[in-house]
């Protein structure tokens, strides 16, 4: 499935509808593995920079999608990882990544493997100080208050 195919099954969701999504079986059909949409991710922001409105609908999916199952998590990571690099351009769409990881993080049953891997993740979204650091700063604190 490529871009077009992918946002061609949100098209009858205005923007302000896409939380319905946890509620709908409407996802079941889709591919639950991670690097499918880590795949969809680089088709949309490896392609034109400048289109901004397709790319924020299609990260908006993807944060109503990983409140269902998780499953765009490592799509909603690597979006951060875009931002950090070219802030200029997908600044925007990291932290509203970042704000859909940390809703994530307080529901979400995780392996020890997964947490280290998002800590890395918010460690380095951190360090440097960006426009990113408060979001992974609380990302981290909520990793480290988890009871798990």
């Amino acid at each position: 499935m490529d871009r077009t195919e992918f946002m061609s099954r949100f098209a009858d969701l205005a923007d302000s509808e896409l939380h319905t999504l946890r509620e709908s079986s409407r996802l079941n059909d889709l591919v639950r593995d991670q690097s499918f949409y880590v795949d969809l991710c680089k088709q949309f922001f490896d392609g034109d920079p400048h289109n901004i409105d397709e790319r924020q609908r299609f990260v908006g999916i993807l944060i109503a999608m990983i409140h269902t199952d998780g499953r765009t998590k490592n799509a909603l990571l690597w979006i951060a990882d875009q931002a950090y690099l070219n802030p200029e351009l997908y600044g925007g769409s990291g932290l509203n990544s970042l704000a859909a990881i940390w809703s994530f993080l307080q529901w979400a049953e995780l392996t020890v493997d997964e947490k280290e891997s998002i800590r890395g993740w918010m460690t380095k979204f951190q360090q440097e100080k960006t426009y990113l650091a408060n979001n992974a700063d609380q990302c981290l604190r909520l990793l480290d208050s988890r009871r798990d």
